[in-house]
């Protein structure tokens, strides 16, 4: 149910991208750190 994975492929300006799966109607919230 669900899962992450991450790559060296950058995106959106960013050096790596993440690819999250979630089940039906689920929600993730993500917080940045400084």
């Amino acid at each position: 149910m669900g899962g992450v994975h991450s790559q060296d492929m950058p995106w959106n300006g960013m050096g790596k991208s993440l690819s999250v799966t979630l089940p039906p109607l689920g929600v993730v919230a993500f917080k940045r750190r400084p």
